[in-house]
Parts: C-alpha cells; structure tokens; sequence
C-alpha cells in the first residue's frame, strides 16, 4: 500500500507540473485590455495636434528685394529701397512691426532701422552709413505679426561703381575709331528672303494686286 501511493503522488506531481506552463511576456495577456489601444489613439491625437499647429503658424517672409529686384547686382543708388512679402496659410495673419539690418563684407553693421511698428513692407528706404563702391552687403528683415511672433529673412546686393563719371572706370577708353570710321555695311543689316504667289481674277478684268 505504500508503494502505490507513493507511485500516485509522484505521478500527481508530473501532471501538475505539466499543466503549470509558463506564458511568454510578448504572449501574456494585459492586465488592462483598453490600455494598449487607448495608447495608440491619444498618439494618433497628438501627431494630428502637431501637424494642425505647424500648418497654422507656417508663416514666413519671402521676395526679398532691393530696388524691385532679388539679390541685384551692380546697383547704384545710394539709398535703396527695400520691399518683402509676408506668406501664411492663417486667415488674418498680417505684418505689425518691421526691423531692417545692413552689414557689410567685412560683418559690421552699416544700417540698423530698429524695431518700426508698421505695416509697410514696400519701398523701405535706407538710412544708414554711405555704401561703398562695388562692395556686397547682407541683409535681414525680421517680422512681427500681430500675435507679437517673429519672422526673419536674410538675403544680399552688391553695389556697383556708385559714381557716373569716367574717373570710376580708372581712365578708361571706348574702344572704337572715330566718326568717321563708324561706316554702316549693308552686310551687317538683317536680309529677309519672302516667296509668295498672286491670283487674279480673270473674270473682274483687274491688273491690280497686294500681300
């Protein structure tokens, strides 16, 4: 009789541990079923929240000019004007305060306006330090809206010889003869061949023509 139960507890035993499996961790069921997928929709949420703002506040100042044009080179005007644009996908969104800054080659400033509370963007003359002769220059225009947010540009010019006289071309020459050298040759007049054909008509009896 001892030898069969002990035969029967030991069997016990086996299947008890058989029965007792251990579950891996990527099987295991949670303990808080809604967890994972309440998870996945407050991301989705906030990744939707993230693109609405950057589309909301994609504002930014484009068409940097200087005297109607982008980037010119070769300008001389002492004092030009300087013209942008503010873009933006928000309905209302406008310009509030501007600031212009001028630096030269070299780094320094040579014109600062400061902070203008103004809507202008158009035809902003310069008012800084004299421009020097074929030199280039830097530029940044920085934005306010009427939030009180900043947006800031940088583009450059490059002026020319800023002075009319031949003194600026370091006495130099037209290169040609004179007046009386300046002869016209039909050679270099353009030529143009034109082939067309004229109808009359018999029955008028006209001897007249055109194209």
């Amino acid at each position: 009789m001892q030898q069969i139960s002990t035969r029967f507890t030991m069997t016990n035993r086996r299947e008890l541990l058989k029965k007792k499996r251990i579950v891996p961790e990527n099987k295991a069921k949670s303990r808080f079923p809604g967890q994972k997928k309440q998870g996945v929709v407050v991301g989705i949420a906030v990744v939707a929240l993230l693109f609405v703002s950057i589309a909301c506040s994609a504002a930014k100042v484009t068409s940097l000019k200087v005297e109607y044009e982008e980037s010119p080179l070769g300008i001389d005007v002492e004092q030009p004007r300087f013209s942008w644009q503010m873009e933006s996908s928000k309905q209302g969104q406008s310009q509030r305060a501007y600031q212009v800054v001028v630096t030269d080659e070299a780094g320094k400033e040579v014109w600062n306006s400061g902070k203008v509370l103004s809507d202008l963007s158009l035809n902003i003359p310069y008012d800084g330090k004299p421009l020097q002769p074929r030199t280039g220059y830097r530029w940044r225009v920085t934005v306010w809206d009427q939030e009180d947010e900043k947006l800031s540009a940088v583009s450059w010019f490059e002026t020319g010889l800023m002075n009319p006289s031949i003194r600026a071309w370091n006495d130099a020459k037209w290169i040609g003869g004179g007046d009386n050298d300046l002869v016209l040759y039909p050679d270099y007049l353009p030529t143009f061949n034109i082939n067309y054909t004229v109808c009359l008509d018999q029955e008028s009896g006209t001897t007249k023509a055109g194209f």
